[in-house]
């Protein structure tokens, strides 16, 4: 169950009121406070007595519920049924669905090998992720990846291979002088920013 399914059935149970929750859209896992009515989430903003976020949210928490009630979202499976890029779709079951994507995948195996195929997913989503790596150790193949090869992964690396270790700046000793490259965490970090301006303010 994803976060905004969570506070959705939260939300459920609890007809008014605020919910203290987490947000869970990054690995910070900011505190948020979800208003509630008529058992449905209708606003949510940064939880000032969290430990980490203190209140602050980036814009991803805060645009958190258009997950939930954006006109655009997704809703049940749709199979295209015109020409690739008309534009044209067909809502069809979830048994169907799954049925379908067997199929295919069976086909590319059945042709090309399972060393063919590669599971990928998004950012960490817990023990969801096990269950990816199961299906790939069920179908026949260690091949599972994420965007960690274009996100956390090259950090990690190159710090490693520089420093030998992860590297992280000392907030209780600050250094004169903080590069961010290609990084906004002002906008994007606010707990992080947060830190790094009290201690070198």
């Amino acid at each position: 169950m994803n976060p905004i399914q969570r506070l959705s059935s939260s939300a459920k149970r609890q007809k008014s009121g605020v919910i203290k929750s987490t947000c869970r859209l990054c690995y910070n896992g900011c505190g948020v406070l979800v208003q509630v009515e008529n058992g449905h989430p209708i606003r949510i903003m940064g939880n000032p007595d969290h430990p980490l976020s203190k209140g602050t949210l980036c814009p991803r928490g805060r645009s958190a519920l258009e997950l939930l009630d954006h006109l655009d979202r997704l809703r049940y499976p749709l199979k295209r049924s015109g020409p690739r890029g008309a534009g044209c779709w067909t809502r069809i079951t979830w048994d169907e669905v799954l049925d379908e994507i067997i199929h295919a995948l069976d086909g590319v195996r059945q042709r090309l090998g399972p060393q063919a195929v590669v599971f990928m997913c998004g950012r960490s989503k817990g023990t969801s992720n096990d269950h990816l790596s199961r299906l790939a150790n069920i179908f026949g193949i260690p091949n599972v990846s994420t965007t960690s090869s274009i996100c956390y992964s090259p950090c990690a690396l190159a710090s490693k291979k520089t420093y030998v270790f992860m590297a992280y700046p000392d907030l209780s000793h600050p250094p004169c002088c903080i590069v961010h490259w290609g990084f906004n965490p002002r906008h994007t970090h606010p707990p992080l920013y947060r830190d790094w301006d009290d201690e070198t303010s």
